[in-house]
């Protein structure tokens, strides 16, 4: 009878670190939470001229959308961690987690304005909603996988080859 030793890679090192994908859904958040609170407030502002709304009601808004935006990306970065191991490396996977994790605070305060209101339909969060998943499944894999080294160009201007080139009439 004989034996063989397998040796199984570590999951640390397949894995990605959870404090890092923690924080890239945070930043995530809380920069296109800032940029979607700053264009809600910008929108009204140039359609009625208002210098007042674009001085005073942006940085506001956009203030506003970074804490909210932190709260979607701290949803959407602890489902991505609680559920790392069985999304593994499936980017479709990994946008749906993104996406639910990051649409719960909106759908939770959609849900809450209906049901206070009495109203069925509550068109400012649905499509707060709407906006908030569509940019977790969209940012989700980045958060989770962190973005791709860049490539270096050569700085030779002749390519790989780096001969000369010489032009012949």
């Amino acid at each position: 009878m004989t034996g063989r030793l397998i040796v199984m890679p570590s999951r640390t090192e397949v894995l990605p670190a959870r404090g890092a994908i923690l924080m890239r859904s945070i930043y995530y958040g809380a920069s296109w939470g800032a940029a979607t609170g700053a264009v809600v407030a910008v929108v009204p502002s140039v359609l009625f001229a208002l210098v007042v709304g674009l001085l005073i009601a942006t940085p506001i808004a956009a203030a506003i959308g970074a804490i909210f935006g932190v709260a979607c990306g701290l949803a959407g970065g602890l489902g991505l961690i609680i559920f790392r191991r069985r999304v593994g490396a499936s980017r479709s996977a990994i946008r749906v987690v993104a996406a639910a994790g990051a649409g719960l605070p909106p759908a939770t305060w959609m849900i809450a304005l209906m049901i206070s209101s009495g109203r069925h339909w509550v068109p400012a969060p649905a499509v707060l909603t709407v906006v908030t998943v569509l940019l977790a499944a969209a940012l989700g894999p980045s958060a989770y996988f962190g973005r791709p080294p860049r490539r270096r160009r050569s700085a030779r201007p002749g390519g790989k080859s780096g001969g000369r080139r010489e032009i012949v009439a």
